[in-house]
Order: structure tokens, then sequence, then C-alpha cells
């Protein structure tokens, strides 16, 4: 089946955040204006998951597998459905936007949008062991292989093309790097 939203839109889940401003069982509470201890353990892990669907959205944070990512780890997900955002950017065959962990990821599908599209995350933070089958509208800003915008560790990404480079548009070897 088909996904389709206006922001933070996922073949597999929407986002992988902490949401304060819904907190329905009002579980998160702070008491006075300081603390001596405040501390949070979350855990979100996205895990041998395959999304077929194709993503559509208008705006933001498309992915095939998550929209967007504040936290936590996708490990070994697929992705063989169109993502697309049709006014809008970041745009990415496994995360539209990912500030968290992606690794050992396999992609084969199209991307578009306005801006930031990559085969992995439009753009991304610790990325490595992913590998790139995708046909990704190259005329946009921001647009790589791997990741339109990266920053963290890149290592052992490799994709196949023959016009663009892994990270906005420039490959680099044993981080992003094209292969036949």
């Amino acid at each position: 089946g088909a996904v389709s939203g206006d922001i933070n839109v996922g073949g597999l889940t929407g986002a992988m955040a902490i949401e304060f401003d819904f907190d329905p069982e009002d579980d998160i509470a702070r008491e006075g204006s300081t603390s001596a201890k405040f501390q949070f353990l979350t855990r979100s892990v996205l895990r041998d998951s395959v999304n077929y669907g194709n993503v559509t959205a208008r705006k933001n944070c498309v992915g095939g597998a998550v929209g967007w990512m504040d936290l936590g780890l996708v490990d070994r997900c697929e992705n063989y459905g169109s993502v697309t955002s049709t006014a809008g950017g970041y745009t990415g065959g496994i995360a539209g936007q990912s500030e968290a962990v992606i690794q050992n990821c396999w992609v084969k599908c199209n991307i578009s949008g306005l801006r930031y599209l990559g085969g992995i995350a439009g753009s991304g933070t610790d990325i490595s062991g992913c590998r790139v089958f995708a046909s990704i509208d190259e005329s946009a800003p921001y647009t790589g292989s791997i990741a339109g915008e990266a920053v963290g560790t890149l290592s052992l990404n490799y994709f196949v093309s023959d016009t663009l480079g892994g990270v906005d548009g420039i490959s680099y070897a044993g981080k992003a790097q094209a292969m036949t």
C-alpha cells in the first residue's frame, strides 16, 4: 500500500522522537525551577523491517522507513517504494531527516523533492554500511546518492550512480563511495 500525509511521513513510522507537547498520560513532569538530578532513558529501535509502499508528503521529512529521527537506531531496514515530497524537502530512501544512527540499510527506489534528497537520508547523521541503487532528482540542491547533507561518522556506504556523488554531489572513498 501507499502512505501519504503532510509532514514527518515514513513508510514504517512518521517520527522517532520525544514529543513533549503531547503527553496524554502526563508522566513527563518537572517540579521547581532547578533539579539536582534529571535524566531521560529513551530507546527507539527500528530493525529488520521492509517497506514496499510508495511514500508521499506535501512538506518536509519524508522517508521510506521514517520521516524524522531525533533519536534511536535504524538497522537492517530496506525500502523499495518511491519516496516523494511534492512541496518540501528532506526526502530520503530510509529517513527524511535524521539526527541518529542509520546502519546496514538497503535502498532501491525513486526519490524526489525540492531540496535535501538522499538515497539513505535527505539530511543524516552517522550513516554506515548502507547500499543504494536509486533514481534521485539531481536538479535539486543538496542531493546525494547516500545523503543530501551529512554530519557525524560516515563509513562503508556504497551506491550505484553514473552521475551523482555520495553526499551533496561529492563521493568520499570508504565513506560514501560509488561502485559498479
